[in-house]
């Protein structure tokens, strides 16, 4: 396996290349260039060492400007269809026994974390049910009734959206130890969900599904 340090190093040169493809509208080479990334690192750390801190460096390179320029959402679109397919060609083999409702509450339109926690949970064997953004209270509720999940994931990526979140737990008080939340630690902590439930970045999300399966073989 690559060290940090290479990592670290590979990442700058593939986010320069994914801004560039991004600002020229170049969609082949920015599938290119993921691919690539692919082959040389884990989904894990492709987007710790990669996708994150590549978003991170657009939300900086555009933040200055009053409304994200259209190069921004084409990248977002880009991003969203590679994370699609790299999900549905995830072989299905589920071998845990745990279910996984994956979604994004009213008003939270961006969906790449969360699309990246359902390939990682999809890699590991779980089922996910993936029904994506603005979902608002009743269809959660529908969802638990007729499904009944174990775990009830979500990925906040914007605190001006604490309302929506805060809606859905205090919506579900009976179920409240099923809903996990992964997001910064500066946005999330204020949430009264257990701070097992929450997971400041993707390190702590892998630890504690490795520590999962660990019980279940033990």
């Amino acid at each position: 396996m690559l060290s940090n340090l290479i990592k670290n190093k590979l990442n700058e040169d593939i986010i320069n290349q994914l801004l560039a493809a991004t600002l020229t509208y170049n969609g082949i080479k920015f599938n290119l260039i993921i691919d690539s990334a692919l082959k040389k690192l884990t989904t894990q750390d492709f987007y710790k060492f990669v996708i994150y801190p590549f978003l991170v460096r657009i939300f900086e390179t555009f933040h200055f400007i009053k409304e994200f320029p259209v190069q921004f959402y084409y990248m977002m679109n880009l991003l969203e269809r590679k994370l699609h397919h790299l999900i549905h060609n995830t072989a299905s083999v589920y071998d845990k026994n745990k279910t996984i409702l994956l979604y994004l509450p009213e008003n939270e339109l961006y969906e790449i974390g969360l699309l990246f926690a359902n390939l990682l949970l999809k890699e590991r064997g779980y089922r996910t049910f993936y029904i994506g953004a603005n979902q608002n209270v009743k269809s959660i509720k529908q969802f638990i009734e007729d499904v009944n999940p174990d775990i009830i994931l979500s990925f906040d990526t914007n605190s001006a959206n604490y309302k929506s979140y805060l809606k859905i737990f205090e919506a579900f008080p009976e179920e409240i130890d099923k809903f996990y939340l992964i997001g910064r630690q500066i946005t999330i902590e204020k949430y009264k969900i257990p701070r097992k439930q929450k997971f400041y970045n993707i390190d702590e999300f892998n630890i504690f599904f490795e520590e999962l399966e660990l019980k279940k073989a033990n």
